[in-house]
């Protein structure tokens, strides 16, 4: 069977140009990205260490957080360090895309890849510290390496062995759209130049991969209660999920916010059926149903728009299983100039969707910047505000302020730069004046990089309550 049905010359254009915009998005809102919680506490940490922070056995995220690392070793100034690590992100996907289509000449891959970071994505382009996302993208090029006939050579052995490892090291999510398209690869007739015991050394290999990073997980604080649920799954989990409230919350959105994912889940079913490509679509069907189950189990809740952000990053796998028939089956049977347009189209539209969710990561960015500067005019730098006003429509998340307060009062050029928690009415006040209060635990001045770092080592926190500063 022919390896790349679908035009290469009509798939450059859209894919470049989406991801190429992602980019340009990264490096103008590098503010809202990086003072938003995971980006924010991952800035300060690796700057106040000067080293990796790999959590969880996420190996994969080193590829974006050495950005920041050695930008801090060279003292860069703080905006355009913050400026770069937001770029990283898009910049690693722009690579992955660019390999695929110039070098591995896999424009299907390619243009997954873009599905996956547009179909399912408005808030979470603002939250790019999440692993899955650096996951998938060495999981395409896994697989980029898998389709080349040269894949005999000794060099491309050990590198789809490192960039496996790398995809499903960085998050257990990554292993359902890995799997899917393995076996969708497989039935499609793509892998025709593996026999039949390397195809079998193949799966082998890739299932004990997923095994350690399972068993790894287990053991972890954060993956390991997420687990739980998984581990004990049977088939009465499936009626349950389907009528959680995740279910409940996301599908309205599926046909107000992302309607192009049924309508592409939906033609891409349409044709398999019709060329009889039975393997393909019952794949299709069992690994949407997986992972739309599998989400709903360990995220039973119903969700508003202060966790939208958070809960996109674990839906937009569902964006690659949905669109594979669309993008294997559908768009090699239009003319080029049509796949152009309409890849165009898609990809416009979901671009929007994510300059339509700036406002409310710039809201928040002007609210911190406002409390900052109440506190500088009064000479307050280190507050506790009481949380007697709601804040998830303020801050959406709140426990990175500590350091997103930290960070934005260092732009906004204020010395001793200010810094503020938010918390509850109980919450006892920091004692000692060379005390810094992070999101988790108390440092001590000394234990700050003095270089980006400058807090207040005359004042203890005063607590105040944040209504005082709403009004302003």
């Amino acid at each position: 069977m022919q390896q790349n049905r679908l035009p290469l010359t009509a798939c450059r254009l859209p894919v470049l140009v989406i991801l190429t915009l992602l980019l340009a998005g990264s490096v103008y809102y590098y503010r809202e990205r990086m003072l938003f919680a995971d980006g924010a506490f991952m800035s300060f940490n690796l700057l106040n260490e000067g080293g990796w922070m790999i959590q969880e056995h996420r190996y994969g995220a080193f590829i974006t957080q050495a950005v920041p690392v050695v930008a801090g070793w060279l003292h860069l100034p703080l905006p355009l360090l913050l400026l770069c690590y937001s770029a990283s992100f898009q910049l690693f996907y722009l690579l992955v895309g660019f390999l695929l289509l110039f070098r591995l000449r896999q424009p299907a891959l390619a243009l997954l890849l873009v599905c996956y970071l547009t179909l399912l994505a408005s808030d979470v382009f603002f939250w790019p510290n999440n692993e899955v996302h650096q996951g998938v993208a060495w999981m395409f090029l896994s697989l980029g390496l898998l389709l080349q006939p040269q894949i005999r050579s000794w060099v491309y052995y050990p590198a789809w062995v490192i960039t496996a490892f790398l995809a499903l090291f960085s998050h257990f999510l990554v292993a359902l759209p890995f799997s899917f398209l393995l076996f969708y690869l497989l039935a499609d007739g793509q892998l025709h130049h593996w026999n039949r015991p390397r195809k079998g050394l193949l799966l082998g290999g890739f299932f004990l991969l997923f095994a350690g990073k399972y068993i790894l997980g287990l053991q972890g604080w954060y993956d390991g209660p997420k687990l739980e649920g998984v581990h004990h799954f049977t088939l009465q989990s499936i009626p349950r999920a389907l009528q959680s409230g995740q279910l409940q919350s996301m599908l309205p959105r599926l046909f107000t916010n992302y309607w192009w994912v049924p309508l592409l889940l939906l033609s891409g079913l349409m044709t398999l059926v019709l060329l009889r490509k039975w393997k393909q679509l019952l794949l299709t069907l069992f690994f949407t149903l997986l992972t739309v189950v599998l989400i709903a189990t360990v995220y039973p809740d119903s969700f508003g728009r202060p966790l939208l952000f958070y809960m996109e990053s674990e839906w937009m796998v569902l964006g690659i299983i949905a669109s594979a028939p669309f993008v294997y089956e559908v768009l090699p049977r239009l003319k080029p100039v049509q796949v152009l347009l309409l890849l165009l189209l898609v990809g416009g539209t979901r671009l929007w969707a994510m300059q339509d969710a700036a406002t409310l990561f710039s809201q928040r960015i002007k609210t911190i910047q406002s409390i900052n500067r109440q506190l500088h005019q009064q000479g307050i730098h280190k507050a506790l505000l009481v949380k007697d006003v709601p804040t998830a429509g303020l801050f959406l998340s709140d426990w990175g302020v500590p350091v997103e307060s930290l960070l934005c009062s260092q732009l906004q050029g204020h010395h001793p730069q200010v810094t503020f928690r938010l918390v509850e009415e109980h919450q006892k006040p920091v004692t000692g004046t060379d005390s810094f209060q992070t999101s988790f635990r108390t440092l001590h001045q000394r234990q700050l990089n003095s270089h980006y770092f400058q807090t207040d080592t005359t004042q203890v926190y005063r607590v105040l309550k944040l209504s005082d500063f709403m009004n302003h």
